[in-house]
């Protein structure tokens, strides 16, 4: 009796295109396993491991010129034997995503048992901005604010500053753990936070110490209810301040990296503890302008640093950075709020003015 098997598991990350198996022989042929370890590869993205098992030896052979960015470790196995293998990536600079093809097959039937697949990277970074986007070191405000970022070669953050004046307003430090996939982040000496993350080198869910929370957390009833998708980051401290953004958008899935998303609408609110301070409700309209073309999501001075989340405006939270500069955001009971975009020739933004109430603040960009 014949014994003839092709088995192709095909997830995310790894997209199968062929597969081929005849019946002239008694053997057995195919690949039981045959994934990525991540779903998505972002442009800062610089490792990965493709997980191999097959019935027969098999060998992997590029298909398509072009994806030497991605190196694959080892490109050649045994039958009935489990492969980790690691992957090398160039980070994408390109601003477009890119895919390096590849083949593999069984060294003793190659035309029986055969499985093309892609490795693709995305164009946009895991803080939301696009791969060549470049690092926004400094903005400097017409209210005497000021900001400084430093960057490691990942382009995370990895020194934050801002003031307001002669008021320090954070002063933040990050520290990457790649081992452990955890990162520090220190705030003028308080009690340091922490977090989780993966590939995309974003907090997983919250960052918190044992007084301080900031985090990404669902509207879950609303969701329900709604069919819409609504969210909130919220920043709380040990001293009872909080404040939060909501964000409702058309549904969970145009949050997918790469996609273009705007939340239809925005609330802000502050406190200390149980007494609301402030609360705006907010309908922005949005330019032509792209919010992914520089390392910082400027749409965070939309009211200014001393309601700027700083973590926000670094793009932790990658869900709350829209793809366009707001044009014009309504506020009920309130004046509108305008923005005057003025773009570098790499569509990086060069001047940001933010009109508030009569009061334009001019925010100048330096990389």
């Amino acid at each position: 009796m014949k014994t003839i098997k092709t088995i192709l598991l095909a997830v995310a990350g790894v997209a199968m295109m062929t597969a081929c198996l005849n019946n002239d022989d008694a053997y057995q042929a195919g690949f039981p396993t045959l994934q990525t370890k991540y779903g998505y590869r972002f442009a800062n993205t610089t490792t990965d491991s493709l997980f191999v098992s097959s019935f027969g030896n098999w060998t992997l052979n590029r298909t398509q010129a072009g994806g030497e960015w991605c190196q694959i470790a080892t490109m050649k196995g045994s039958g009935y034997v489990s492969y980790g293998i690691p992957i090398t990536l160039e980070q994408n600079r390109t601003g477009s995503q890119r895919s390096a093809m590849f083949r593999i097959e069984d060294t003793s039937h190659p035309d029986d048992a055969h499985a093309d697949f892609s490795i693709v990277q995305l164009a946009t970074r895991g803080d939301g901005s696009l791969g060549n986007a470049p690092l926004v070191k400094s903005v400097t405000g017409s209210d005497g604010s000021s900001i400084s970022v430093t960057y490691d070669e990942l382009c995370r953050p990895l020194t934050f500053r801002m003031a307001k004046g002669e008021t320090v307003l954070s002063d933040l430090s990050f520290r990457y753990d790649d081992a452990r996939m955890v990162m520090r982040v220190n705030d003028k000496g308080q009690d340091e936070l922490s977090a989780t993350y993966t590939n995309d080198y974003q907090p997983y869910v919250q960052l918190a110490s044992q007084t301080d929370t900031v985090e990404m957390a669902e509207q879950s009833l609303f969701n329900v209810l709604a069919g819409r998708y609504a969210f909130n980051i919220e920043h709380r401290r040990s001293s009872g301040r909080y404040d939060a953004y909501a964000y409702l958008m058309s549904g969970i899935n145009i949050l997918a990296p790469d996609h273009l998303h705007n939340a239809d609408s925005l609330r802000y609110i502050s406190g200390q503890r149980s007494v609301v301070d402030e609360k705006l409700f907010m309908a922005p309209t949005y330019s032509d302008k792209d919010n992914r073309c520089q390392s910082l999501d400027v749409n965070q001075l939309l009211l200014g640093v001393e309601h700027c989340n700083p973590y926000m405006l670094l793009s932790l939270f990658r869900a709350a950075r829209n793809t366009s500069i707001f044009d014009v955001v309504k506020v009920d009971g309130a004046p509108d709020i305008q923005f005057s975009t003025t773009l570098n020739a790499d569509k990086s933004v060069s001047q940001l003015a933010v009109t508030r109430s009569g009061e334009t603040i001019t925010y100048q960009f330096e990389y």
